[in-house]
């Protein structure tokens, strides 16, 4: 068992996918063992996750299960494994012959991959669950879906989330202009807060800064959250979207 220190370090082995992985949110409220789980190393949420909330990695399932039992408890009431990989594993043995692998993701700059949707509800999910939130994904309302709803410390929040793809810059102002739209049409509760949330990329800033000088946050009570790969998420507040495209504009 080790300790994952960085997110390079995660995604290198969630890219080998050898081995499983453990996401702990021991310690985080009564509700944090709820998210104990255990992911294979190439488990599609694994990418999606950061070291914000501490994650161990195992180099087979008999070491992974004798760990938890000893330090976290029962399976199944203290931690879980995950409904999607199940936790299956290949075995360490072939750690070796992915070298070559690790090395080439070592040689990919973050900024060279789309940072999709997905990616960044990922991101976003993490960053609310490990600050106290409970969230639900895909609720249905009568205009559609809603991406993110999450109640926690300071209430509810409605919360669109839109992404990268191929298309670079024009796409990116396509989605975020459809995302206010989805977001607006959702705005049925007068005690909800309601957010855009995008990953904070060259085309996404280029977008905004189209937005510079602009009160149509502020006056339709619409929070804007940039996403970052590193699992930052800050929670711009209407009353400080002007201050945040300011400091986009520089």
């Amino acid at each position: 068992m080790k300790k994952i220190r960085s997110n390079s370090e995660l995604e290198k082995l969630h890219s080998a996918g050898v081995g499983l992985i453990y996401n702990d949110f021991s310690g985080r409220g009564s509700k944090g063992k709820d998210y104990n789980v255990l992911h294979s190393a190439s488990c599609g949420w694994v990418v999606r996750s950061n070291v914000n909330v501490p994650k161990y990695f195992f180099s087979n399932i008999d070491e992974a299960i004798k760990w938890l039992r000893r330090n976290r408890g029962k399976e199944g009431k203290n931690w879980k494994r995950c409904g999607t990989c199940k936790a299956e594993a290949r075995p360490a043995s072939q750690i070796s012959s992915q070298t070559e692998s690790i090395s080439k993701v070592d040689r990919i700059p973050m900024q060279s991959k789309v940072f999709t949707e997905s990616e960044a509800e990922g991101i976003l999910i993490q960053h609310l669950n490990s600050n106290g939130y409970r969230v639900r994904r895909q609720v249905r309302v009568a205009s559609g879906l809603i991406d993110v709803v999450a109640e926690g410390p300071d209430g509810r929040w409605v919360i669109e989330v839109k992404g990268e793809d191929r298309g670079g810059y024009g796409s990116a102002e396509m989605n975020f202009q459809i995302g206010l739209g989805q977001l607006m049409s959702r705005m049925t509760h007068s005690d909800a807060k309601y957010g855009l949330a995008f990953p904070l990329t060259s085309d996404f800033a280029r977008v905004l800064r189209k937005y510079k000088g602009s009160l149509a946050f502020e006056r339709l009570g619409i929070h804007l959250i940039p996403v970052k790969r590193d699992g930052t998420c800050r929670m711009n507040a209407p009353n400080e979207v002007l201050r945040f495209l300011e400091e986009l504009g520089r």
